[in-house]
C-alpha cells in the first residue's frame, strides 16, 4: 500500500460489490467504538472467496495512525509480505480467498503480543456475522493461538457455520516470531504453513500449485542436522547429571525443574525437602510448618500461555509457587493457606478465595509492582536479585 495511486484505487472501490456487504459490516462494527476495525481491501472478493484467512487482530500497517486502513497483502508489514508469498506459492488468487481478524478492531497498540481470551471471546460474534456475508466460505485457515481459539468458537456457536460444513485447518500465524528459528526449522514451518492452503485448496475443489524443491529441500537440510543434535543431546545430559547431583539424585526419570523447585524453597526457608519424592500434601518442612511446592513455566515473560491455579491443601501450611520463565527463576512466591487477603489485594471475583486463586501474568505483575501490598496480603516473594544478594529473611 506504499504505491498511493493503488491505495487511492482500493479507497475508490471501498464498496465495490464483492466487498459491499463486508466493508458495510465493518462500518456497523465501528459505530460507538474508539478501536475502529480496518476495511478489507477490495482486490479481494468476498462474495467468491472459498477460503477465509483467518488472524488474530489488525497490525499497525493496517489499522494504526499510520496504516492502509485495510486488511490487505500489500500492506507494507512482514506478516502481510508473508501473506502474499503464501498466496503466490500455492496458487491462490485474492479473489479465492478474504481475510478476517479474531479481533477486527485495532487494539495492536495496547495488544501487541496477542489478545486476552475476553477480546477473542468478544470478536466471535463479529467473524460469525462475517461469514453470513461470505457466502462461498466453506474452509477457515486459522492462524496462531488466538485465531485458533476463535475458531473453536465459531465452530461451537454458529449454526451457519454447522450447516454449511466449514472446516478449520490451524497453523503458524504470518508474523516474523513465528519465523524466528534457526534455517532448517524455519523452512519446515514454511513448508507447514503452504502445506496448510494447499489441503484448504483442495477441501474447496481448488488445485493448489505442488511444493517446489527449494520448498522440500528442507528434508535434506534436517539430515544434515542429526550429528548436530547428539552433541547437543549429550550436552545436555551432562547439564542434567550435574543438576541433579546438586540436588542429591543418584537418578530420576523425572522432570528436574519440580525437584529443583523444592530444593529451592527449602534453601530459601530454611527447610529441608521432605525424605519421600512422593509425600503426600507437602513438599518442604520448614520451622514455621510445611509447604507444598509447584512450578508455572512459561516460555518467555512478554506473554504466559500457562496459568495457575492455587488450591490450598490439607496438611500444607503454605503454598510456594516457583515461577520460571524462559526455563530461568523469576521468583518464588509464598502463600498463606488462607488466600482470602490475597485475593483481595489482586482483585479477584472468583468463588472459594479462601482455598482457590487464580495466578495470571497480570497477577504477577502486580504482586511484584507492589511487594508491600502484597506482604500486608501475607505473601512472600523472593526474585534472583533478591538471592543473589542474600535476602533471605
Amino acid at each position: 500500500m506504499s504505491d498511493e495511486a493503488f491505495r487511492t484505487e482500493q479507497l475508490a472501490q471501498l464498496y465495490a460489490p464483492q466487498v459491499r456487504a463486508l466493508n458495510k459490516l465493518v462500518n456497523d462494527l465501528g459505530k460507538g467504538r474508539p478501536d475502529k476495525a480496518p476495511y478489507v481491501a477490495p482486490h479481494y472478493s468476498a462474495t467468491s472467496a472459498r477460503v477465509m484467512s483467518l488472524s488474530s487482530n489488525p497490525g499497525p500497517m493496517a489499522g494504526g495512525t499510520s496504516g492502509s486502513g485495510f486488511i490487505s497483502c500489500e500492506n507494507d508489514d512482514p506478516t502481510a509480505e508473508r501473506m502474499a508469498r503464501v498466496y503466490e506459492a500455492v496458487g491462490l488468487s485474492t479473489d479465492q480467498c478474504v481475510p478476517w481478524n479474531a479481533y477486527p478492531w485495532y487494539v495492536h497498540d495496547a495488544y501487541p503480543n496477542g489478545l486476552p481470551a475476553t477480546l477473542v471471546e468478544e470478536g466471535v460474534d463479529a467473524l460469525v456475522r462475517a461469514l453470513e456475508v461470505c457466502p462461498m466460505v466453506q474452509v477457515i485457515v486459522a492462524h496462531g493461538g488466538d485465531a485458533h481459539r476463535s475458531a473453536r468458537l465459531l465452530l461451537k456457536r454458529s449454526p451457519l457455520a454447522r450447516t454449511r460444513g466449514v472446516h478449520v485447518i490451524e497453523t503458524l500465524h504470518t508474523s516474523n516470531r513465528a519465523f524466528a528459528a534457526s534455517p532448517p526449522v524455519r523452512a519446515r514451518r514454511w513448508h507447514e504453513l503452504l502445506e496448510a492452503y494447499r489441503g484448504a485448496m483442495r477441501q474447496v475443489g481448488l488445485e493448489p500449485l505442488p511444493a517446489t524443491q527449494d520448498e522440500l529441500a528442507y528434508l535434506t537440510r534436517g539430515r544434515d542436522r542429526v550429528p548436530e543434535l547428539l552433541s547437543a543431546l549429550a550436552e545436555y545430559r551432562l547439564a542434567r547429571r550435574r543438576l541433579l547431583d546438586l540436588l542429591g539424585l543418584p537418578t530420576s526419570n523425572r522432570d528436574p525443574v519440580p525437584e529443583l523447585a523444592e530444593h529451592l524453597v527449602a534453601d530459601i526457608l530454611g527447610g529441608t525437602v521432605a525424605e519421600s519424592r512422593v509425600q503426600a500434601a507437602w513438599d518442604v518442612m520448614t520451622p514455621e510448618g510445611t509447604v507444598q511446592v509447584r512450578t508455572l513455566s512459561n516460555t518467555g515473560s512478554d506473554r504466559w500461555v500457562n496459568e495457575h491455579v492455587i488450591r490450598s491443601a490439607a496438611g500444607a501450611d503454605r503454598y510456594a509457587l516457583v515461577i520460571l520463565e524462559d526455563l530461568t527463576v523469576s521468583a518464588v512466591v509464598v502463600f498463606p493457606t488462607d488466600l482470602s487477603r490475597a485475593g483481595v489485594h489482586l482483585g479477584k471475583r472468583h468463588g472459594d478465595q479462601a482455598t482457590t486463586l487464580q495466578i495470571t501474568r497480570q497477577d504477577f505483575i502486580r504482586l511484584l509492582a507492589d511487594r508491600a501490598g502484597a506482604a500486608a496480603a501475607g505473601v512472600q516473594i523472593w526474585t534472583p536479585a533478591d538471592i543473589e544478594s542474600g535476602q533471605l529473611s
